[in-house]
Order: C-alpha cells, then sequence, then structure tokens
C-alpha cells in the first residue's frame, strides 16, 4: 500500500479488487444511512457512485447499496426519508464503506459499530465524511489513528475520542483503509479522488465533467483559509499556464519567479495561498497527472511518456510514479489503459 502526492492510495487487501478484475465486477459500495444523516452528503455520494453510468466495455463501475440499520424507510436530518434496500448485512463483502455526516449528538446504535468492525476486519476501505467520524471513532477503529475533521466538531471530538489523532487542517487524510473527510464541499473532492483511485484520471475526470465541478483538490489542501477574498491574479494564472505547457523541459523556480515578476519568496507565498502547496509539488503534481493520463489513454513508449511528462527518462518516471500511485507506470497502463486491457483480453 502507499500514499500519493496528491492524497491517492493504491491499496491490496482482502476486499480490494485488481484494476482489471473490477472492470469485469463493479466495485461494491456500501452508503450507510445513519440516524439524522444529512442530506448534502447523501446527495454528492449518490450521485457519484450511484450514477448509472458505464465505464469502458459497458461494464458499470459501482454497485451502490444504501444500507441502515433497517432496511425500508429510514428518517435522516431536515424532514427527509430514505428507502434503505439493505439492512447492516449490505455492509457484508463491500469493498468500500461510506459514513456520511449525521447529526453529532444521536449516537449510532450498538449494531451499526459492530458492523463497522467487522466491515473492517474483512478488509474494506472505510470512508467518514464530516461528523460521520463520530461513529467510526465510537467503534474504536480511529483509537491512535490519523483523522480529519470538519473545523466546527474538533472540540466536541477531542472531548469524546481524545486518542483520535485530529489534523484539521486538511481536506482529508488517509490512515491504511480508514479514511476521513471535513465534509461539506470537501466531500466531492474526495468522492473524485476515490474514483481516481478506483478507476484512474480520466474516470475522475469525466465525473467532474458530469457535476460540473473543476479538478479535485488533493487531500493535503488548507481546509481553512483566510477569510479575506483572495484577488484574482491574472500574472499569477498565465505563469501556470505558461508553466503547463512547458512540462517537457526543466523548470526552476527561479523560472516561474521570472515569468510571474515575482521574488522567489513571493511567488512560493502566493503559491502556499492560493494552491496550498509548494512549486516544486505542484509541478510534480501536474507531471504525475500528465503521466497518468498517457498511459490510460496512448500507447506511447513509457520513455517518452517519460520525456514529455518532464521526468527525463524512464527511470526517474518509475521511480516518482511507484512513489506517487503505488504500482510502476507498467502496471498502471495495464490496469487503466482500454487497449491494453483489450490485448490482455484477448
Amino acid at each position: 500500500m502507499a500514499q500519493n502526492g496528491s492524497g491517492g492510495i493504491v491499496e491490496e487487501g482482502p476486499r480490494t479488487q485488481s484494476a482489471a478484475h473490477a472492470r469485469a465486477v463493479p466495485h461494491v459500495v456500501a452508503l450507510l444511512i445513519l440516524p439524522a444523516t444529512t442530506v448534502l452528503d447523501i446527495a454528492m455520494l449518490v450521485e457519484v457512485f450511484g450514477a448509472d453510468g458505464r465505464a469502458s466495455g459497458g461494464v458499470r463501475p459501482y454497485e451502490l447499496r444504501m444500507c441502515a440499520a433497517a432496511p425500508g424507510a429510514t428518517r435522516i436530518a431536515s424532514g427527509f426519508t430514505l428507502d434503505a434496500t439493505h439492512g447492516l448485512h449490505g455492509l457484508r463483502g463491500a469493498h468500500t464503506v461510506l459514513v456520511p455526516a449525521a447529526e453529532p449528538d444521536v449516537t449510532a446504535p450498538a449494531s451499526v459499530l459492530d458492523a463497522l468492525r467487522r466491515a473492517d476486519a474483512q478488509g474494506a476501505r472505510i470512508v467518514a465524511i464530516g461528523s460521520g467520524l463520530f461513529a467510526l471513532a465510537a467503534s474504536g477503529l480511529l483509537a491512535g489513528r490519523r483523522a480529519t475533521a470538519h473545523w466546527r466538531d474538533v472540540a466536541t471530538l477531542r472531548r469524546r475520542h481524545p486518542d483520535v489523532e485530529l489534523d484539521v487542517t486538511t481536506l482529508f487524510t488517509r490512515d491504511g483503509r480508514l479514511i476521513t473527510a471535513a465534509g461539506a464541499a470537501a466531500t466531492l473532492d474526495l468522492c473524485l479522488q476515490l474514483v481516481n483511485d478506483d478507476q484512474g484520471a480520466a474516470a475522475a475526470d469525466a465525473v467532474a465533467r458530469r457535476v460540473l465541478s473543476s479538478p479535485q483538490r488533493a487531500g493535503g489542501r488548507p481546509q481553512l483559509v483566510d477569510s479575506r477574498v483572495l484577488p484574482r491574479d491574472d500574472t499569477f494564472d498565465r505563469m501556470l499556464e505558461w508553466a503547463l505547457a512547458r512540462l517537457d523541459q526543466p523548470l526552476a523556480l527561479t523560472d516561474l519567479a521570472r515569468v510571474a515578476g515575482l521574488s522567489q519568496r513571493t511567488l512560493a507565498r502566493r503559491f502556499h495561498a492560493k494552491l496550498g502547496t509548494t512549486p516544486v509539488q505542484w509541478l510534480l503534481g501536474e507531471r504525475l497527472r500528465l503521466a497518468r493520463r498517457m498511459l490510460e489513454t496512448t500507447d506511447e513508449p513509457i520513455g517518452r511518456v517519460a520525456r514529455i511528462a518532464g521526468f527525463g527518462s524512464a527511470g526517474s518516471l518509475r521511480q516518482q510514479f511507484v512513489k506517487a500511485v503505488g504500482v510502476a507506470p507498467g502496471v498502471y497502463r495495464r490496469s487503466f489503459n482500454r487497449s491494453s486491457m483489450i490485448r490482455a483480453a484477448g
């Protein structure tokens, strides 16, 4: 298992599908409807994982199960009622369990906590969003683990669950197969990252276009920003466009600062304020993004992919790719490139 620089992860466990197998069998997602679950999270999760989309080859990428303590009508926040298609048995065999935000003062039933512990023991990826973290913490699965929470829940979480190592500076955090997110708008960012991990960058971009979202923010982006609205910065944006058009070339901080007309120190501050990262990490992330798209959509030799994406050599690309994505470029191509999969099937 490896975590990448943009928050992505490649993981092999008892319930983790290989990418090739995932193309033939849908990835099972169990959406756990807790008492007083919030409508916003449910809507976003259903839109991403329950949409009637088809991956390449006509296979539906996800099978969504709506699970509750008991199947049938389940009352959630704001007076809404949802029809749970499954009881807690729906978590059995799920590859991913989603725990959306719910009212923190409403305690999850013991049966729900037991179901979460069983899902973890079976190797499921468990994702708690916003105040869904309270249920995951109550199950004991987060004891001594890193987690992200919405800033407004931090004080209560620290009082109730002091054994959880809270990180309130990020949009979402991964600790092994446990993933926690700040909630609200960060829910969509995390959903897109999960699709990226499961189906590849092209699939995540397709979902982003469908829901009219920009590409996802990485999990390491800051959750809290200055209360002042950052002004439009045309010079900075033009510098980014200039760099994106030259990823195949050696680019140093001095080059970016010169194009932006800023000192290196001021440019670094501007990067942190606007993008939540450093110029070097931004360049690496964009080069990896380009390499992933080329591996997914072209048959270009890996050495040429490395040169076009600015890594210089296949060896350098492999080193950075394995560190970020968890697998070698060739393995990634065989998993997510449709032409490669067709040749392998033949």
